[in-house]
């Protein structure tokens, strides 16, 4: 059976009910948008350098949501969302925290507090630098993720990717946050990600070596470095200078790193060059006219509404929100339901959208979900 074809099918009958008003999905993911300021600047990191002062992202002006504005961005959310997803009993908001370093906001205790307090079944996660430690170690209690970025399992190489951090600091900052899990919350997820290049893919079986020291890292997220095009100073990180019998080398030590520890490591896949692809593991090219982002992915939101389309086009998903006339302000379920919005998911399927997200690394994730098998609409979309 073709299933791309049917699938592609079922999703444009749902876009012509959505642009009708008769079929309605359910947000999942919300990243909110706490702060645009950041202590370190890392040099992959495109938004923030050390030659802009108060290192924020895109060199604005620093921003941080109080807990006043937070509470009136957050109120629509629970009496319109919660009845929709007290039909299934695991279904949940998953609140992202991740631009930034959200850990900066000094009102972020009271901010996830509330959050669970108003969704008790809402899902927390975090993505920190790993520098900042808990002044209130309470506050794993209202949260379920953390990830800490570590891209080396040296000094020299941490330092040279992630100034002005360094590995010790992180590592002792790391730990705190493990003993505060201890204390109050034995069911947070602690989480370490690499951003593998050149400078430290030989490093990585070290960091699966570390993460085995803490009770609560479940495992290790791996990922290629993606430079965008102002940091082509740095092309020499990217993956494609390492030989590919060094980097097939590297992937089996970190197998036998996370044989040995028990650490598992995710996304490990994506590191291999298309030439040393294991059969039927795709060759992350397909051109697909799905995008999993516009129906399941996360919808940013900022202080004064909706920030972005998209986590993976920051500057021109701003350009889709306004050609869409998405609306800016108003709860999360009617910006996700808005007839831009389903207008902007037709077009997607119809490759209209090809100018905005030809350099997008997530789109082959879209296309095997529905080359390999027909949709559940309840798995994927969360309807």
């Amino acid at each position: 059976m073709d299933y791309l074809k049917l699938n592609e099918e079922k999703l444009r009958k749902l876009c012509e009910d959505g642009l009708r008003g008769k079929y309605k999905i359910k947000p999942k993911e919300v990243s909110v948008q706490v702060t645009n300021r950041c202590n370190n600047y890392c040099i992959m990191c495109h938004t923030c350098n050390k030659e802009y002062s108060n290192h924020t992202y895109f060199n604005e002006e620093p921003l941080d949501i109080t807990f006043k504005q937070y509470k009136k961005l957050l109120p629509g959310l629970p009496s319109r969302i919660m009845g929709l997803l007290r039909r299934k009993s695991n279904d949940c908001i998953d609140y992202f925290f991740t631009t930034a370093e959200s850990l900066l906001n000094k009102d972020i205790y009271k901010i996830v507090e509330y959050t669970k307090k108003v969704q008790p079944n809402c899902f927390i996660r975090f993505i920190s630098n790993g520098t900042i430690q808990p002044k209130q170690p309470d506050i794993v209690k209202y949260i379920d993720k953390i990830a800490f970025s570590v891209d080396g399992c040296t000094n020299e190489t941490f330092h040279y990717l992630r100034p002005p951090a360094t590995l010790d600091h992180v590592v002792k900052t790391i730990a705190k946050w493990d003993e505060a899990a201890s204390l109050y919350n034995n069911n947070m997820q602690i989480v370490l990600t690499v951003v593998a290049s050149s400078k430290n893919i030989h490093e990585i079986a070290g960091i699966v070596r570390l993460a085995s020291q803490f009770k609560h890292i479940e495992s290790v997220f791996v990922q290629k470095v993606i430079l965008h095009e102002s940091k082509n100073h740095l092309n020499h990180l990217l993956l494609d200078n390492v030989p590919d019998y060094k980097l097939a080398e590297e992937i089996e030590n970190i197998k036998q790193a996370s044989k040995e520890t028990g650490v598992r490591v995710d996304n490990l896949t994506s590191l291999k060059q298309l030439k040393i692809l294991e059969k039927n593991e795709g060759d992350g090219q397909n051109n697909s006219e799905y995008c999993r982002f516009f129906w399941n992915g996360i919808i940013d939101m900022a202080q004064n509404g909706l920030k972005g389309v998209c986590c993976n086009m920051e500057k021109v998903g701003k350009d889709l929100i306004k050609k869409y006339n998405i609306p800016a302000n108003g709860t999360v379920d009617k910006i996700y339901n808005s007839k831009g919005y389903w207008q902007m998911r037709k077009d997607m399927l119809d490759g209209k959208l090809e100018g905005y997200c030809k350099n997008c690394n997530m789109r082959n994730v879209g296309y095997k979900l529905l080359s390999e098998k027909e949709i559940n609409l309840d798995e994927y979309f969360y309807v």
